[in-house]
């Protein structure tokens, strides 16, 4: 049952996979420029045309990262932006989702609902099988659709 995690952000939205084969493919939509503003149109413009990858559409669910409440209130309305966009291009789309906290799997994943970067690269490293050369977008997507293999019941790798 093909799962998929997003991990978005005003930079770009990074959406994992899960193949057939307990591994992880990657589709990127990256948004270009200085200020949230100018990279948000752009971006989502992106998000429309990669959900029309066939992969994308035949997953049964996805799970959506919540924006987080951060420390400083534009960026995190920023971020909401982002992720309310990506959930009405979704809905549109037909392809079920549902959000999700980033400290809700970390704690279901690495067993700490705060871990930090370095951890999540480690634990996606050893306990996902994937390289060193990924960004830190791609290795939380990952973990984001690991998450999701574990709560709707999917196959998971070894």
């Amino acid at each position: 049952m093909p799962i998929a995690g997003v991990d978005p952000d005003t930079y770009k939205i990074v959406v994992a996979l899960s193949t057939a084969e307990g591994g992880f493919d990657f589709l990127i939509a990256q948004g270009k420029g200085r200020i949230a503003e100018h990279r948000f149109l752009p971006l989502i413009g992106q998000f429309r045309i990669l959900v029309n990858d066939q992969r994308l559409r035949d997953v049964t669910w996805l799970y959506l990262e919540r924006p987080p409440m951060g420390v400083n209130p534009r960026s995190t309305i920023d971020q909401a932006m982002v992720v309310g966009a990506v959930a009405c291009i979704l809905h549109e789309r037909g392809i079920p989702f549902s959000l999700v906290d980033s400290g809700t799997w970390k704690r279901v994943l690495i067993g700490n609902g705060r871990a930090d970067k370095p951890l999540v690269k480690a634990w996606s490293i050893a306990n996902l099988g994937l390289p060193e050369t990924l960004t830190q977008d791609e290795y939380d997507s990952a973990c984001i659709a690991r998450y999701g293999q574990l709560v709707t019941g999917g196959t998971l790798a070894a």
